[in-house]
């Protein structure tokens, strides 16, 4: 594909707080004997790409300890069979009576469905990204629906015809925590109204697909909500002050607990507001556009590479609102 790695580099790079997806980008130097100089840039140029999807069987091993650019699309894999004598199917793309994009879909040395392969022309690595997403992503959900099986897309990597620019984007696995127990933590796991905060976060934690993670945490931030509704009306019943706390987000980013910086730059916008603004903020994301459909409006699919990115920026911050929404409650029956 395009201009192949020459040699092996290696790069050590700090796991992420929680399984999420990271991009790598590696742009190649040339000397100035040669044409490609000076012609390089993170964001690419106009011109063709080469773009590999890598799919995965959900649940299993959608995210990665390391990530080989040049050799992501071996270990791709799905529960979809070729059938017997076929190595690839070419897939066209139509609009207007013109072809405007197509895929080839390949399979592993089990013969499964592992890679969805296009060659694009663009101009920036960006819009590279988007377009090939958006086809690759929406032939993937037909063809979930038409077989009957599930279809996940582990990452991709984008190359560069021109000069071998490459960006590669997957799950990444989070780093490992202490084993940690709050205090007095043991003598709640029993209590029902506790354990379903909980469970609502645990959801968004093992959740693979950014779409449900979204979901599960804002129901945990609704859930809690809920609780302190009932505890205050429990209290206003036996004559007591009912207690609306009013939590915000930190003033600073270096309040925020996150180690990586472009997961706490999605932060900023957010600084010294409080809670109820940034859920509010985000509930059309959440309920109107993730948790219902109507094929006729304007709604969010995990298909479009804008709404994936979408959900991308707020998941961070939900789960922190959430977490700290969770440990409110526990500290204060």
């Amino acid at each position: 594909m395009a201009y192949p790695i020459s040699k092996t580099l290696s790069q050590v790079v700090p796991r992420p707080d929680y399984n999420v997806r990271e991009g790598l980008i590696v742009v190649p130097k040339f000397p100035a004997s040669d044409p490609r100089h000076g012609k390089t840039s993170p964001a690419g140029v106009a011109g063709v790409y080469h773009v590999t999807f890598v799919l995965a069987v959900p649940g299993k091993n959608v995210f990665r300890e390391h990530v080989e650019m040049g050799k992501t699309h071996l270990d791709g894999d799905s529960l979809l069979l070729f059938p017997d004598k076929v190595e690839t199917f070419e897939v066209r793309f139509d609009a207007g009576g013109s072809t405007i994009g197509d895929i080839t879909l390949g399979h592993n040395s089990n013969r499964r469905l592992s890679t969805a392969t296009m060659r694009i022309h663009a101009n920036s690595l960006t819009e590279a990204e988007k377009a090939s997403y958006d086809m690759a992503a929406g032939f993937l959900s037909y063809l979930s629906y038409s077989s009957d099986v599930a279809i996940e897309i582990t990452g991709y990597e984008v190359v560069e015809a021109s000069t071998g620019t490459r960006k590669a984007v997957f799950g990444m696995l989070g780093k490992m925590k202490k084993f940690t127990i709050g205090d007095n933590q043991e003598s709640l796991v029993s209590d029902d109204k506790y354990r379903r905060l909980f469970a609502a976060y645990r959801e968004g934690m093992n959740a693979t697909n950014v779409f449900y993670q979204a979901l599960s945490f804002s129901k945990a931030i609704e859930g809690c909500n809920k609780l302190r509704d009932h505890k205050n009306a429990q209290a206003k019943n036996s004559g007591e002050q009912p207690f609306r706390p009013s939590l915000e987000m930190p003033s600073e980013l270096s309040e925020i607990p996150v180690e990586d910086n472009l997961i706490r730059d999605f932060f900023t916008p957010f600084l010294g507001h409080k809670f109820s603004f940034i859920v509010d903020h985000f509930r059309p994301l959440v309920r109107n556009a993730i948790a219902h459909l109507d094929p006729t409006q304007e709604v969010l699919d995990i298909d479009r590479f804008e709404d994936l990115h979408a959900c991308e920026q707020a998941v961070p911050i939900l789960r922190y609102i959430a977490r700290t929404l969770i440990r409110f409650e526990v500290d204060h029956p």
